[in-house]
């Protein structure tokens, strides 16, 4: 990545790759120690593997997933985007150990990313903020929390 992109170039940048659902491409972003922190992960660090690994098991689950960028903010090296996002859960939804069946239902969340881009012009951090509709829809990190509890020795 050419480190003469400003962060806000290197956002849009990724966006515009993740939003086509690329991941292979919006990963050449991501910085090797990258981490994102969201309320999905109960705001333990997810790592660029970890991050490629989430994007791979929810996009067939939701080919529809899409997002709108409503406003783009940038102060130095951190670029802070409001977005509108949407999808239809149409496929199976593999994670964390659990397979959850489609239901046809759509949600819609509101959400805010802060990324930080370092200094090889590469996003370095996500700390992300959603309504969390999706979960308040199909409760997947309660039905998550309630198989480890009956499974302790159930692993990713």
């Amino acid at each position: 990545m050419a480190a003469s992109k400003t962060p806000e170039e290197v956002v849009r940048a990724w966006n515009d790759l993740y939003s086509k659902q690329d991941i292979d491409g919006a990963l050449t972003f991501l910085s090797e120690d990258f981490f994102k922190l969201c309320d999905h992960s109960l705001w333990t660090p997810v790592n660029r593997e970890g991050w490629a690994l989430e994007q791979r098991s929810f996009f067939p689950a939701f080919p529809d997933w899409g997002w709108e960028m409503l406003s783009l903010m940038t102060s130095g090296d951190t670029v802070v985007c409001e977005f509108v996002e949407r999808a239809t859960f149409t496929d199976t939804f593999a994670v964390a150990g659990c397979a959850f069946e489609p239901t046809n239902e759509s949600y819609s969340d509101h959400g805010t990313i802060f990324f930080r881009v370092n200094e090889d012009g590469l996003i370095a951090e996500m700390r992300t903020y959603y309504t969390n509709n999706l979960e308040r829809t199909f409760h997947f990190l309660a039905k998550i929390t309630e198989h480890f509890a009956a499974n302790p020795q159930a692993t990713l």
